[in-house]
């Protein structure tokens, strides 16, 4: 499948928006077919080509000594087989529907278990890791215990070290090992998940890219798909030739950006909801998630669990208020949103400063304003009338 990770993403973008208004839009059809349907054997042969070349890329993250590398590798892996998955069943192929059934998971359980064994682990390959190991086709494989004390001693102060441990105990309804967890998390300073690849893994697909061109059948390949996709401007895909050499490095950076599962929050919001008496820790955590976490996530659910904490005292006036602040919390994001939307959205993908700042952003919240930020400078430079400001936005925030 030539448009991968990204293009999956892309798409989904898209199809939110049309999903909305039409669920027979004929735009988002006609790209589901792109991405879904079935290929013809250049297409086939180009997607094989990039699959060895993408192993080879795998080879030499894996035979570095970076914990963070090896672990989005083994992420990378998991996403490959179980995407591989989803387009079996889609195009109905009986076929590779009976090979997949027979795929062992064992490879990459012990993979990930050799790498909780070394001493250079980084916290941002254990937040990773946390990911796999409790993914549905690895839980059973993956040693568990040694990867939440691992990550505790190394991530202590991320609020996100505790969750999978605070799950886990509220599986087993222990309530001693509840409370204590829920103290510690009070206690974080902040939440903050992994967004992107690191710069040192960055630098290390740079240095394989410049001996190591992507295959020129699946940048063909590449070509047609993308000149099909109502995502794209006209005047863009006449350029695509020219334009999608320079974005492969983008394209191959960004396949690795949609690999971090998200944790389980659910249990902790279930406990605040119906524990009077650890209030006050609930709303530490709370206040940790929306204003010191750098994920979209934490900190809508940070304001749901502020809510919370104040219907579970009866406090009236502190639901209206912490109401108020979610509310417009949500107005602000999603009128950023809007002005993110566009009928050639994928033009920016072509952009060096839009990947700039997709790259360098310190949270999603701070690059979505950036981006809208962007955009509307952009734009209005190049004489488009009707921008919003996304100054506007944001003036409910304050």
């Amino acid at each position: 499948m030539a448009l991968g990770l990204f293009g999956l993403s892309a798409l989904s973008a898209n199809a939110d928006e049309s999903l909305s208004d039409d669920s027979n839009n004929p735009a988002l059809k006609n790209d589901m077919g792109v991405v879904f349907g079935p290929k013809d054997q250049d297409q086939l042969a180009a997607a094989k080509d990039y699959s060895q070349w993408v192993n080879e890329l795998y080879r030499y993250l894996v035979a570095s000594d970076d914990s963070f590398a090896i672990a989005m590798t083994l992420a990378a892996r998991l996403s490959s087989a179980q995407n591989a998955s989803l387009i079996v069943n889609i195009n109905q192929d009986e076929s590779a529907q009976d090979k997949l059934q027979n795929l062992s998971y064992q490879p990459i359980a012990d993979a990930l278990n050799l790498l909780l064994t070394q001493d250079n682990l980084t916290p941002e390959a254990m937040n990773i890791l946390s990911g796999l190991c409790f993914n549905e086709k690895l839980k059973d494989y993956c040693h568990a215990n040694v990867l939440i004390e691992k990550r505790l001693q190394l991530d202590s102060e991320n609020l996100q070290s505790y969750l999978q441990s605070f799950a886990l105990a509220s599986e087993a309804n222990n309530q001693q090992a509840m409370a204590k967890l829920i103290a510690l998390m009070a206690n974080s300073q902040f939440s903050h998940t992994v967004l992107f690849i690191t710069p040192e893994m960055n630098q290390m697909i740079d240095q394989f890219m410049a001996n190591n061109p992507v295959p020129e059948s699946f940048i063909e390949s590449m070509i047609r798909d993308y000149q099909q996709l109502s995502g794209l401007s006209p005047a863009a895909k006449t350029q695509l030739p020219q334009l999608m050499p320079a974005y492969m490095p983008h394209y191959v950076k960004y396949s690795f950006g949609f690999l971090n599962e998200f944790p389980p929050y659910r249990p902790v919001l279930n406990y605040c909801k119906s524990n009077r008496i650890k209030v006050d820790q609930c709303s530490k955590i709370a206040q940790i998630m929306i204003q010191k976490s750098n994920s979209m996530i934490d900190k809508a659910l940070g304001h749901s669990l502020l809510i919370a904490t104040y219907e579970v005292q009866g406090d009236n006036q502190g639901v209206a208020a912490a109401n108020k602040m979610n509310d417009q919390f949500r107005a602000s994001y999603e009128c950023l949103q809007d002005l993110a939307k566009a009928e050639y959205f994928m033009d920016d993908y072509f952009d060096s400063q839009y990947h700039k700042i997709q790259q360098q952003a310190n949270d999603e919240y701070s690059r979505l304003i950036a981006m809208a930020e962007y955009r509307y400078q952009k734009f209005s430079a190049q004489g488009h009338k009707g921008m919003t400001n996304p100054t506007t936005c944001l003036n409910s925030q304050m």
